[in-house]
């Protein structure tokens, strides 16, 4: 992909990548990051699961155009499937501004966190309600017969 930069990024560029699979990220021919082990032979790759990574780039300069380069591998498509069960076998990325991918990450946690102490609460209040039971009701413990 070829990138003309006709703007300037206060802090910096971020690629950040939707994928099923492995990669590797060039620019202008330099390495900047992976994820898994990007491999033709099956056995040789390591990929990962469905994942929201972002890969901060070098400073870019006004008017000058710049080579991004990604190398991707899935060679076993069959386990990348989304939630819905739709194949999803390749990757999506966008290109942003690394402060607006600061700003948007807690609208990436905070419903996974919420949920997380949700269950959480529910399931420790009812183990600590039954704990109660288990002290304060011991005439009506169940009585194992080997």
């Amino acid at each position: 992909m070829h990138v003309f930069v006709d703007t300037v990024f206060t802090s910096g560029v971020s690629l950040e990548f939707f994928n099923n699979g492995a990669w590797e990220v060039f620019v202008n021919g330099n390495y900047y990051g992976n994820l898994g082990i990007v491999s033709s032979v099956p056995e040789n790759e390591l990929a990962v699961a469905p994942t929201n990574k972002s890969i901060q780039l070098p400073p870019l300069k006004i008017g000058e155009w710049y080579h991004i380069a990604v190398r991707f591998s899935n060679t076993d498509i069959r386990i990348h499937y989304n939630g819905l069960g739709v194949l999803e076998p390749g990757y999506k990325m966008s290109i942003e501004g690394t402060d607006r991918l600061i700003k948007d990450l807690p609208n990436n946690i905070y419903p996974s966190a919420i949920l997380g102490s949700g269950l959480f609460a529910f399931f420790f209040t009812l183990s600590f309600i039954h704990f109660l039971l288990y002290i304060f009701y011991k005439a009506k413990r169940f009585k194992f017969i080997l």
